[in-house]
């Protein structure tokens, strides 16, 4: 990737967090905003996992 295309890539993923939040879950540790990935909220504020099972 160039240096463009980087730079561009960290601001839409900026931008997402920021839009995460102020609108999406809060963190019950700490109320920091809760990413969802791979199975998981994850709290990048002080790394609570609320991983759940997979369902089928």
């Amino acid at each position: 990737m160039n240096a463009t295309a980087t730079r561009a890539t960290e601001l839409f993923a900026n931008r997402r967090l920021r839009r995460v939040a102020l609108a999406g879950p809060r963190c019950p540790d700490c109320a920091g905003p809760l990413i969802y990935g791979e199975g998981c909220h994850l709290c990048p504020v002080c790394g609570y996992s609320g991983c759940s099972p997979t369902r089928r």
